[in-house]
């Protein structure tokens, strides 16, 4: 049809048939989305990219998700989930993953096959632990765990060399683990509302370059406020 002609088809297939872009806007229910997703593949040989399951009180993800390898961008904002199948880590081209405002008590081991990962939101959870794995999320650039329970961070975090966004605030934590100066990409840290006292020698190698740093509320000894002044100049 002309541009501007709306049509009515009797069938997805007749719907999508010879297009070049499909916008669909069934419920947000994935055991819908697979279904409505699968018809259209078979007619356009495309792959859904982006599921937006939001704000629906879920409180378990199917394993199922796993099924859409093709995908690039996955929001499960405001659920209630506890916890996430471990055929997430099936999603090997998934780009950006949401997963704030849940009751997730643990960041699942299962991102770390996330290989192509470039954003993760987790804040405002109850996490309290990051799995080794994410050392694997080679081209990770954002990742933020603010609004937890955690107390510490696994060394291998220090491996995410493009990372350039790390934000921690509201959280336990007592101590950062050496060589933080491995995240040297590293432009924005926010640790404001924890419980620090000291840092890591690594991370005052990183400071004077980054473009916004907060470490606010935190019993930091006179001595680290001191060095901390003294690369930063503020």
């Amino acid at each position: 049809p002309a541009e501007g002609t709306l049509t009515f088809c009797d069938s997805i297939e007749d719907a999508v048939e010879g297009v070049d872009w499909v916008q669909e806007s069934v419920p947000e229910r994935l055991q819908i989305k697979l279904v409505v997703y699968a018809r259209i593949q078979a007619v356009t040989g495309g792959d859904a990219r982006k599921l937006f399951l939001r704000r629906q009180g879920r409180t378990e993800l199917s394993p199922r998700i796993g099924d859409l390898a093709e995908l690039r961008k996955l929001s499960l904002y405001e659920n209630k989930l506890t916890r996430l199948p471990p055929e997430m880590a099936r999603l090997r081209r998934l780009e950006q993953l949401q997963l704030s405002g849940n009751r997730l008590q643990r960041l699942t081991p299962a991102v770390g096959g996330l290989w192509e990962l470039r954003k993760l939101e987790a804040y405002q959870n109850y996490i309290g632990s990051v799995p080794s794995e994410i050392a694997a999320l080679e081209r990770l650039e954002w990742l933020h765990l603010g609004w937890n329970q955690l107390e510490t961070l696994p060394p291998e975090i220090t491996q995410l060399s493009r990372l350039r966004v790390l934000k921690l605030s509201n959280n336990r934590l007592k101590s950062l683990p050496r060589g933080m100066e491995g995240l040297s990409a590293l432009r924005e840290l926010d640790l404001s509302n924890n419980q620090l006292r000291n840092l890591p020698d690594g991370l005052y190698e990183i400071l004077g370059r980054l473009d916004k740093f907060r470490i606010d509320s935190n019993p930091l000894t006179p001595e680290t406020q001191r060095r901390i002044a003294a690369v930063r100049g503020d």
